[in-house]
């Protein structure tokens, strides 16, 4: 859960949204303008990834969702 101002207290990440011109999303945390910490990246086809993120790179734990329904765990 997102509690306004304490994301800044805390390595100084920030919750945003960013979208590119072919319609994929992330929403999530940020810092220095990197997708870092957590986040949702959702592609132009509607597939999803939730999960950990360092430096835009997926880091970690996460799940993958297909536009089908199905799903994988990650582990990057």
């Amino acid at each position: 859960m997102h509690v306004p101002g304490r994301l800044e207290a805390r390595q100084g990440l920030r919750q945003d949204k960013f979208s590119w011109p072919l319609g994929a999303t992330f929403e999530g945390e940020f810092k220095s303008g990197r997708m870092e910490g957590f986040g949702t990246f959702t592609g132009s086809d509607g597939d999803t990834y939730r999960g950990s993120w360092t430096s835009d790179r997926k880091h970690g734990y996460g799940q993958k969702r297909y536009v089908s329904g199905d799903y994988s765990m990650m582990i990057t």
